[in-house]
């Protein structure tokens, strides 16, 4: 049995005792039910396919449901490397940063975690998997209304002034 392992829901790295072998824990950050397997190899090459399953599972508080997937080996060590979610549309994980937006240059992005699928192009939230559209918008919205204010204040002192 492996003493540690990565979360294959959020890659936070794990540490097991040794009782825990082949029986289901939740990771205590994303809450994603994971399967400690007895042998580290062996486990994970006698899992006939029909045990495999991607239906989801429900807490124990029954507050929201978690996806399970298990992966090959393979497919698990290259999961380990991307620290962003899935992509909410697809769930092809490997999701690359966006380093500039029209909408929040270059500290937009890096503020909200902001990354792009590699399989469909969708851009999403790296940390949460949810849209940053409403944060984009924010952040198009307050400074037009600063810079507007700011033009509207200088028309009425040039106006107040007798200027035109």
């Amino acid at each position: 049995m492996p003493d540690k392992m990565n979360c294959p829901g959020c890659q936070a790295p794990l540490r097991l005792r040794a009782d825990l072998a082949g029986k289901r824990i939740k990771c205590p950050r994303c809450a994603h039910v994971i399967l400690v397997p007895a042998e580290e190899v062996a486990a994970l090459e006698e899992v006939p396919d029909e045990a495999i399953t991607t239906e989801p599972l429900k807490s124990k508080k029954g507050r929201k449901a978690i996806s399970r997937r298990e992966n090959d080996p393979d497919e698990e060590i290259a999961a380990n490397h991307s620290k962003y979610k899935p992509c909410p549309r697809c769930g092809e994980e490997g999701a690359k940063r966006v380093k500039w937006t029209p909408w929040g240059s270059f500290y937009g992005p890096a503020l909200l975690t902001h990354v792009r699928c590699p399989g469909c192009g969708y851009a999403y939230n790296g940390k949460t998997g949810g849209s940053n559209l409403i944060f984009a918008i924010i952040f198009v919205t307050i400074p037009m209304l600063v810079i507007l204010g700011i033009l509207g204040a200088l028309a009425w002192f040039v106006h107040h002034q007798g200027y035109f």
